[in-house]
């Protein structure tokens, strides 16, 4: 009767194999970590940089002053935006302030008084017809990684105008928590001409 050889694995083998395994996964965790937050202060900067030049080319497009504003002002409370360190870190929106009072709202009513006409100081958006489903959002971007961005000056509201100018100027600090001494964060500066200008070498991250 022949004899058939068993195959596989010593307790010693699969032992070894399982260290290497776990050496290698312990090497690449960090590295797959710092790509992770890297990538997520990438994404949000691009999305501030993104609703920045669409305020200020719908300004100058639409003669009109067209704003942007972190996502927690769409309660249209300025209380809403509680922590100071981090007012755009949900999301941005970028809308234009029909019925003035200063935050974006998803649905606008141009009938105040409820009788069904066009009365004066109505028609909010110039057009001569009652509108009671307007909406002032242009754009909204809500961000889903956990990298803060900070109006350093706390502003709630940037508003450009037709000229593309804007007011008032602000400063973004896009960080993460990483030990500040050991990446670099990024900072978007809003010039005197409402450009943006970028700074992917921040070094001062908290």
């Amino acid at each position: 009767m022949k004899v058939q050889n068993q195959h596989g694995f010593t307790i010693i083998e699969l032992m070894m194999t399982i260290a290497l395994g776990a050496v290698l996964i312990a090497l690449a965790v960090p590295s797959y970590t710092a790509m992770v937050k890297n990538n997520c202060l990438t994404t949000k900067t691009n999305g501030v940089i993104s609703a920045i030049q669409l305020a200020r080319s719908a300004a100058i497009s639409a003669r009109q002053d067209i704003s942007f504003a972190p996502t927690c002002t769409l309660d249209a409370t300025a209380a809403a935006c509680t922590d100071t360190s981090d007012e755009f870190g949900s999301g941005v929106i970028v809308f234009r302030d029909i019925n003035s009072d200063g935050f974006p709202d998803s649905v606008v009513d141009e009938d105040t008084n409820s009788n069904g006409a066009l009365d004066a100081g109505e028609d909010l958006n110039l057009n001569g017809v009652l509108d009671t489903d307007l909406t002032e959002i242009v754009r909204s971007t809500p961000f889903s990684c956990a990298a803060t961005v900070n109006e350093t000056s706390n502003n709630l509201v940037l508003t450009y105008n037709l000229n593309g100018s804007v007011s008032p100027l602000g400063t973004f600090d896009i960080c993460d928590d990483r030990d500040g001494t050991k990446y670099t964060g990024r900072q978007i500066t809003l010039t005197t001409t409402g450009r943006a200008s970028t700074d992917t070498s921040y070094t001062s991250c908290p």
